[in-house]
Parts: C-alpha cells; structure tokens; sequence
C-alpha cells in the first residue's frame, strides 16, 4: 500500500486546487473547477483571486459561472460547465423521493412564471416545500437555480440538465477526491449532505477508478490516477489570503492541514470561520474584515515580521469594492 506523508498530501492539494500560480485573466471556469463556496460577502471572488489574475468583485456572476445550491445546501459559484455535476450530482438514489422533488420543481416553475422571484415567496406559495432545506433540495432537479447577492436571494427558472443522474452522481464524486483527496466514504456523505447508503453506492460504482492509500496511520481513499501525482508535487510555496471555506482550507482537511487542536479551533470556531493567511502551504494566521480593514492573528499570537509587508500587500489586492489605497492590515496580539 502506498504511504503519503503530510507534505506530499498539502502539496498536492494545493497544486490541485490551482494555489501554485495564477490562471490568465479570464480564466475562471477552470478555477471553479473545484465548486467555490461563497460564503458572505461574496468569499467565492476572493477564492477566484487567489487562482486567476485580474479578477474583479464582479466576477461571481461572469457568463461562465452560475450559482448553485451546492454541497450541504451553500451557495456555491461553479462552472457552468458543471452543471449538472453540482445539482442532478447531489440527486438522492431514492426513485420516490427523486419523483417528489420533480413534482415540486414543476410547482416552483409554474409560481416562478418565467421571471425570477425572492426564495421566501416560492417557499410561501408551494406548500408542499415548506422550508429552504427543502427547496433546496429540490433545485438538485436543476430545474431552477439561485442567484445570491449577498443582501437577498432570489430563485429563477434554468435550462435542466440531460446528462444522465448517475452519471453526474460519479462525477461529483471524481470531482471530490480529486480536489479533496485522500479522504474517505463517510467525508463524502458529509460533504453532499446525502445518506451513508447513497454515498457507499457512489463509491462502490467509482471503486475501479480508487486505491487505497495510507496517510497519517489511517486508510483512506484516492483516485487512482491522482496517487502518483501526489507522490512528486512540488513544495508548496506563495502566500494566500484565503477566504471563509475556501477548497484548500475545507473542515474536511483541517486535521491533517492545522493537526494542532488549537489552532485548529482558530480556524473552526463556533463562530463564522475566518479566513486564512497560507504562506508555502501552511495556516500560519487567520484574518477577517470589514470593509478594507483586515484583522491578522496569527496561530501563536505574534506578529510575524517576514510576513507584515507581504500580507498587507496582499490585502491591498483584494478585488473588494473599495479603493486599495483604503486597505489597513492591523495585527491582532495577544
């Protein structure tokens, strides 16, 4: 069995999840690739930055992008490319449950008449829904989709997929071990928010593609065309200013990426999550704004000298709405 130690691990993740250098301006179907989580205000723009150059504040709603109720019902910007891997991917196996959710996708279209409308109002006017966990689960039709702007949300009527549900249920799957990888059955089914059936199904049909790898003393899963690529990925290096639930800072990898229970804890609070300050792979600090003005902590409570100049440089490239020259980096001691 082949053995991957912490760095091989980090270091592919980080290449895979495009931190190694920037894509072209414009390149930002391939830097959603991975589904970006667009934690408020917008965090999912923040994560684009940290992969393709000259993104803008504005470029969550590029034509090439959508929104999507994703993984655990968040609001995800995606490629359009994927779309039916972020919606009919998320489907459950259940084919009476499948049959109920259409039915109620063929409602919110008639009260939707074309146009879209504020999610409570849908909610209001299909009874049978009830609540936004429900409707959520209902736009895994594809039916509709959601368009968040940070202050309200709305639903609107979509062209459905017609690629084939199971197929897209793969696919979704191939997407998380790739970018998520090594991990494992149970990682899956919290990732989707589906049943621990439907996600031992998933992996059952995806086995031949999988191998078994050992990280941390522990069994895990991962593609098997991944492993090698794991095996020789080059030292992480750079420094990112990484949004709230950005891919490479997933709850899924916080133990193997911040082992210390402790700073741990700084990463995941109870409270929002913050972002993180990555500098060669590593959670060196957290961060959090309002506005232009950044909050740095870092893990043991200092200030960081060799990185005071980097990250208030970084912090003044953010592609927020005000002017760069408005940016303060204060640094929180303790």
């Amino acid at each position: 069995m082949t053995k991957l130690d912490r760095a091989q691990v980090l270091a592919y993740r980080y290449s895979v999840n495009g931190l190694s250098s920037r894509l072209a301006a414009g390149e930002l179907s391939a830097a959603a690739r991975p589904g970006l989580q667009d934690s408020a205000p917008h965090s999912a723009v923040l994560s684009l930055h940290a992969r393709v150059d000259a993104v803008g504040p504005d470029d969550w709603s590029d034509r090439s992008l959508v929104q999507v109720w994703g993984p655990r019902g968040a609001v995800y910007v995606i490629s359009k490319k994927d779309l039916a891997l972020f919606t009919l991917g998320l489907l459950p196996r259940d084919p009476d449950r499948i049959k109920q959710l259409q039915t109620q996708a063929r409602q919110v279209l008639r009260v939707l008449d074309g146009r879209p409308q504020r999610h409570n109002n849908v909610i209001d006017a299909v009874a049978s829904i009830g609540d936004v966990r429900e409707l959520l689960w209902t736009a895994t039709t594809g039916w509709f989709l959601p368009m968040w702007d940070t202050r309200t949300t709305a639903v609107y009527p979509a062209e459905p997929a017609e690629e084939n549900i199971e197929e897209s249920r793969v696919g979704l799957a191939r997407r998380f071990l790739h970018h998520l990888g090594p991990t494992t059955t149970k990682a899956l089914q919290w990732w989707t928010g589906g049943t621990p059936e439907d996600a031992t199904a998933t992996m059952k049909a995806l086995a031949p593609e999988l191998t078994t790898v050992e990280v941390a003393d522990q069994e895990v899963l991962m593609l098997t065309s991944d492993v090698g690529v794991a095996a020789d990925s080059p030292a992480p290096t750079g420094l990112h200013l990484l949004p709230p639930d950005d891919v490479y800072i997933s709850r899924l990898c916080g133990p193997l990426l911040v082992p210390d229970p402790e700073a741990y804890g700084q990463l995941f609070p109870k409270a929002p999550n913050p972002g993180a300050v990555i500098s060669n792979g590593e959670v060196v600090a957290t961060w959090r704004r309002r506005g232009r003005r950044v909050t740095v902590t870092s893990l043991d409570g200092e200030i960081l000298p060799d990185l005071v100049d980097p990250v208030a440089d970084a912090a003044t490239q953010l592609p927020l709405p005000d002017e760069p020259a408005d940016t303060v980096v204060k640094w929180n001691i303790e």
